[in-house]
């Protein structure tokens, strides 16, 4: 039904955003298959017109609570910078396919000494707001903390790990979502022959590109480009992982989406699992993540392979995270919330959602750098 009816899989193959014209079709083609279905949203423009649920602030400063637009964040990443020179610093990955910044941050307490690195980025699918703004703030605390209030884990964490983050990996089509169409997912790159406009970032990977999970159709919300690493912006983060993994060892990978309150790891592009030895370390690392996410309000994020715990990707970041590179942790992580407002989520969850995920990153990075012993555990 994506290919033959244009329908917007939110959640793919469960959820699906129908139009009013559309509706009896999808309907008699689900009963037809003798496919259960039910309504989750009622309206989805209801929920477009309600994010916005913050009062904006007078306060001088940047308010981490409300969702702001590229420009606004561009201008973040240079004020965090000028805020804590001694910690921070930018650069530019190099450019989107409509000629905006890749910018990102390397922050971390520079000593001389020898450090393992981290990445995380967030808002590879433009719609899902929330990831940019946890990747945010949560770069804010990790420096705030390490300065102003002194927390002795951030402080272990700062001075252990160089960190590079992204926090917006799809400038052009978070700026489409802004301007033209809310629920846009894709970048907006066109090639030769294609129909629509757009690949989804996270099918265009250069590891089992092609396979299950993708579509080969242009105006799929999967399709997976003409080849893989046809989108500038995924081929500039593969190129700068590959070559400071030539310098620097990555503990943790982690690419932030929204939604479904889950933490999924390899493999995603077949339901075989990865080495024993491999999952045990990664089983002992989400649960410690998630767990610490949990203490903060209750809210279990549910964990295990992609493939098996959400559905298959093929081409997707974290396989080849970690099957081209040995990045032994590398994790999608999708946000809050269940469902409720999917990809609308209110501005008034911001503030639960990134400070659970804090807790968990923290946590997960100080198991991670007592060097753990895995068990030889296989995915289930």
């Amino acid at each position: 039904m994506e290919n033959t009816l244009g329908l917007d899989f939110w959640d793919f193959p469960r959820d699906m955003m129908v139009s009013p014209e559309m509706m009896d079709q999808v309907v008699g083609q689900l009963e037809t298959s003798n496919i259960e279905y039910s309504v989750w949203i009622e309206n989805v423009q209801d929920k477009i017109d309600n994010v916005f649920d913050m009062p904006r602030s007078d306060v001088a400063g940047f308010d981490y609570y409300v969702y702001h637009t590229y420009e606004e964040i561009m201008v973040w990443i240079d004020d965090v910078v000028a805020t804590y020179p001694t910690l921070a610093s930018s650069f530019s990955l190099g450019k989107s396919y409509e000629g905006r910044d890749l910018k990102a941050l390397k922050i971390g307490y520079n000593d001389g000494k020898e450090k393992r690195a981290v990445w995380f980025n967030g808002c590879i699918h433009a719609r899902e707001w929330v990831s940019p703004a946890t990747v945010m703030w949560m770069t804010n605390a990790l420096l705030s903390n390490y300065t102003e209030e002194a927390d002795p884990k951030v402080t272990m964490l700062m001075q252990f790990y160089d960190f590079y983050i992204l926090p917006m990996m799809n400038p052009d089509g978070y700026v489409h979502s802004w301007t033209t169409d809310r629920l846009w997912r894709k970048t907006r790159s066109h090639h030769e022959g294609d129909s629509c406009i757009g690949t989804d970032g996270n099918r265009n990977f250069p590891y089992q590109w092609g396979g299950e999970g993708s579509s080969g159709v242009s105006c799929s919300s999967t399709y997976r480009g003409p080849s893989p690493l046809s989108e500038v912006e995924v081929s500039s983060v593969v190129e700068f992982i590959r070559a400071q993994s030539a310098v620097q060892q990555f503990d943790l990978y982690i690419d932030y989406h929204s939604y479904g309150q889950l933490m999924l790891s390899p493999w995603g592009y077949t339901e075989d699992c990865v080495e024993a030895g491999d999952y045990g370390l990664m089983d002992g690392h989400m649960k410690v993540h998630t767990d610490a996410i949990a203490s903060v309000y209750g809210l279990q994020y549910e964990y295990g392979p992609g493939s098996i715990v959400l559905y298959i990707v093929s081409g997707g970041s974290r396989d080849w995270a970690y099957g081209e590179q040995g990045i032994r942790n590398a994790y999608t992580i999708e946000l809050r919330d269940d469902g409720t407002y999917g990809f609308e989520l209110p501005e008034s969850e911001i503030y639960p959602t990134v400070t659970e995920n804090y807790e968990g990153l923290k946590a997960g990075l100080e198991y991670l750098s007592q060097d753990p012993t895995p068990a030889d555990t296989l995915c289930k």
